[in-house]
C-alpha cells in the first residue's frame, strides 16, 4: 500500500521545484531500500472501493466487484498487479447516498482506511460533485455518443448560464484531482487517467509541473464523436488540449481515434503522424516539442471473473430462491438485462432484437422468459452517490 502521507485535500494544482526534488529524493530512497521505485496511479472518478460507517462512526469498506478496474477472480486488481508495479487508485470515495460533506477529522479517518487498501481519496464538496456530474453526464455523455444537443440551458431561459456553472464545477473538480495526484506522485510513477469526467486532468498535471520522469496516459471509455458533432461543444478546444497533455491517449476503436485526430487537425491545426513500430503502425499527434501517442485497444470481458462469480454461494442461493418462488421457470432460459433509461443504452433496440428472435424461433417462445430492469439516471446517482467511473 502507499505510504502514510497526510490526507489529500481537494484544491487547485500548485507547482514548486522543491516538490519535484522531494519526489526524486523519495524515489531514490525507496530504490536504495529495495522497495519498488515505480507505481501505477490509476485515476478514475470513483474509487473501486465501497465504504460505509458503523454506528460508532468507524469506517470500513470492501472492493467493488462491479468496477471495471477492480474486478478479478482474486477479488481485485490481479490484472494490473501482473505488471509488477505497485498499483494505487485515486478517486472520489463511494460514500452512502445522502452523506453530508465530511469534516477534516472524518476525511483523515477515511483516508487512513483507504490508504491501507492502496487507495487515495479526492474529497469534493457535494455541491461541486453535483456540478461535475451534471457537466459529465448531461453535456459530455450524449455528445460523446454523437447526439447533437438542441439546447444545453437546462430549461432556465436559454442563456446557457446553468451549463456555464457546470463547466466551472467540472474544471474545479479536475484541478482537485490533479492536485491530489501531484501530492501523491513520486519520480518515475505512471499515471493512468480514465474517461470523460477527467478530460482536463492531464493538462492540469502538466501545469502543476510534475516530475519529468512521470508519464501520463489517458483512456476514454466512451466513443469519440465525429468532428462535426464535437465542434458544437463550447469548450471543445480546452478539452482537446486537456487530453493532448497526455503522453498516450487510448480509444476503444480506430474510428474514435480518427475522429479525435481529425478534430485536433481542424480545431487546433495540429498535424497527424502515422509511423511504423515493432507492433505495426503508430499513430500520434505532432505538438511541436513532443508527440502524443494514440492507441486503439478495446476493453474486453474477463470471462474467468464471470465464471468465478457464477460459482459463488450467494449466486447459487439466489438462483435456488428464484426457482423455489417460481417453479414454472425451472428448465427455462431467463434472459436478463439492466440498463439506465437514457437513449444511449439502447433498451428499445434490445427489446426489438428479442422480438425478432421470437419471430424466427416460434417454438422457443414457451421456453424463454425475458426480464428487463431499468432505472433513471437519477436513481443511478443515488445508487452510486456520484458519477460513474
Amino acid at each position: 500500500p502507499p505510504g502514510s502521507s497526510a490526507p489529500a485535500a481537494a484544491g487547485p494544482p500548485g507547482s514548486s521545484a522543491s516538490a519535484v526534488a522531494a519526489a526524486d529524493a523519495d524515489a531514490l530512497a525507496r530504490e536504495a531500500s529495495g522497495g519498488p521505485s515505480t507505481r501505477l496511479l490509476v485515476v478514475q472518478h470513483q474509487l473501486p472501493f465501497n465504504v460505509s460507517r458503523t454506528l460508532d462512526g468507524t469506517w470500513w469498506g470492501s472492493w467493488d466487484d462491479g468496477s471495471l478496474l477492480a474486478t478479478s477472480v482474486q477479488g481485485g486488481r490481479h490484472l494490473m498487479g501482473s505488471l509488477d508495479v505497485e498499483v494505487v487508485f485515486i478517486g472520489v470515495p463511494k460514500l452512502p447516498a445522502g452523506t453530508a460533506d465530511l469534516d477534516a477529522k472524518e476525511q483523515a479517518a477515511l483516508q487512513s482506511l483507504l490508504r491501507e487498501n492502496s487507495c487515495i481519496a479526492v474529497f469534493l464538496p457535494n455541491q461541486l460533485t453535483k456540478a461535475h456530474f451534471s457537466y459529465s453526464f448531461t453535456v459530455l455523455w450524449p455528445l460523446l455518443h454523437n447526439q447533437v444537443p438542441d439546447q444545453h440551458a437546462g430549461g432556465q431561459g436559454g442563456d446557457g448560464a446553468l451549463v456555464s456553472s457546470w463547466w466551472k464545477g467540472y474544471v474545479t473538480s479536475n484541478e482537485a484531482f490533479a492536485s491530489t495526484v501531484k501530492q501523491s506522485l513520486r519520480a518515475g510513477d505512471m499515471v493512468w487517467v480514465h474517461s470523460h469526467p477527467l478530460l482536463l486532468v492531464p493538462s492540469a498535471l502538466r501545469q502543476a509541473r510534475i516530475p519529468p520522469s512521470c508519464t501520463v496516459s489517458f483512456f476514454l471509455h466512451t466513443p469519440f464523436p465525429s468532428p462535426e458533432v464535437w465542434r458544437v461543444l463550447p469548450h471543445r478546444t480546452q478539452l482537446l488540449q486537456g487530453l493532448l497533455a497526455s503522453h498516450v491517449i487510448g480509444f476503444h476503436l480506430f474510428e474514435y481515434a480518427r475522429h479525435f485526430m481529425t478534430s485536433c487537425r481542424r480545431l487546433l491545426a495540429l498535424g497527424e503522424n502515422v509511423g511504423a513500430g515493432p507492433a505495426g503502425g503508430v499513430l500520434s499527434i505532432d505538438l511541436g516539442s513532443r508527440r502524443a501517442t494514440i492507441t486503439v485497444s478495446h476493453v474486453g470481458i474477463d470471462c474467468e471473473v464471470i465464471r468465478h462469480r457464477l460459482g459463488q454461494p450467494e449466486v447459487t442461493q439466489q438462483r435456488e430462491a428464484l426457482m423455489n418462488k417460481r417453479p414454472d421457470l425451472r428448465g427455462r432460459t431467463i434472459l436478463g438485462g439492466v440498463e439506465m433509461l437514457n437513449q444511449q443504452q439502447g433498451v428499445a433496440l434490445k427489446l426489438l432484437a428479442f422480438e425478432q428472435l421470437l419471430a424466427r424461433q416460434l417454438a422457443e417462445i414457451s421456453r424463454r422468459r425475458p426480464h428487463q430492469s431499468t432505472g433513471s439516471p437519477e436513481s443511478a446517482e443515488r445508487l452510486h452517490s456520484s458519477p460513474r467511473a
